[in-house]
């Protein structure tokens, strides 16, 4: 039995090979204009979501509060447990819901419902639950952040 051997060489020339580097400068057309305007003139950041009557679950509420370091108000909203009623001097643990650039304070107060229910059902302890409001969307190279 004879053995027959093929070899082939390919050759690439750099210029044929997209790189990483080449890749990125092909933007679209008007990007780098929107991306200017958008970082110069950037959208004011929301800071209160109001939510719509009625779609706040059982012990949550939403409220705001003056920042006087930003110079206006911030929203969040708040669940207290059934007991605190009961209890009002008592210190319960709380869990802040930090949501993050995507979402706001009143977008994330499922969370809120489960521990309620949890709570109720006697598996977890009795809690408190705020989610404070953060600015959505992203951070200017400022820091800034503004809302999309």
């Amino acid at each position: 039995m004879k053995r027959t051997w093929l070899f082939a060489v390919v050759t690439l020339t750099p210029a044929s090979l997209p790189t990483p580097a080449v890749a990125q400068l092909r933007t679209p057309a008007g990007y780098k204009e929107k991306m200017r305007d958008l970082y110069q003139n950037p959208p004011e950041a929301v800071w209160v979501s109001k939510p719509a009557p009625g779609a706040l679950p059982v012990g949550v509420t939403h409220h705001t509060y003056r920042s006087k370091s930003m110079g206006h108000d911030i929203g969040y909203s708040i669940y207290l447990p059934p007991a605190y009623q009961k209890e009002p001097q008592r210190r319960f643990p709380v869990i802040y819901h930090l949501h993050g650039a995507s979402g706001d304070e009143v977008q994330r107060v499922r969370s809120a419902e489960v521990l309620h229910e949890g709570i109720v059902a006697g598996k977890w302890t009795r809690s408190s639950w705020c989610s404070p409001a953060e600015a959505s969307g992203r951070f200017t190279k400022t820091g800034r952040a503004v809302s999309s």
